[in-house]
């Protein structure tokens, strides 16, 4: 068997769920779950996340969860990676 490691930015795919689901669209179209909560994201997530699986048939895989930024170790390790994401969400 040949072994692969799938490696998810879980943080940056859920984002991306939520914001391709629900951006401009009006919150009765959105899915929800029988106590009311919406699950729009968190269903695209999974639904990807099993395509993704499906695609690439991993042996293991990893899904990084992002922490506070001043907690990441990234600077330490790559200083080029925070400076490229600056002021994307930055209102201007």
């Amino acid at each position: 068997m040949n072994e692969t490691l799938l490696v998810i930015d879980g943080f940056n795919l859920l984002s991306r769920c939520y914001f391709a689901t629900s951006y401009g669209r009006d919150e009765a179209a959105l899915t929800r779950n029988s106590k009311g909560q919406f699950t729009n994201a968190l269903r695209v997530t999974i639904q990807k996340m099993h395509a993704l699986i499906h695609q690439y048939e991993p042996s293991h895989i990893f899904v990084a969860w992002d922490v506070k930024r001043e907690d990441t170790k990234r600077k330490d390790t790559y200083e080029d990676y925070i400076p490229l994401f600056n002021g994307i969400f930055t209102k201007k």
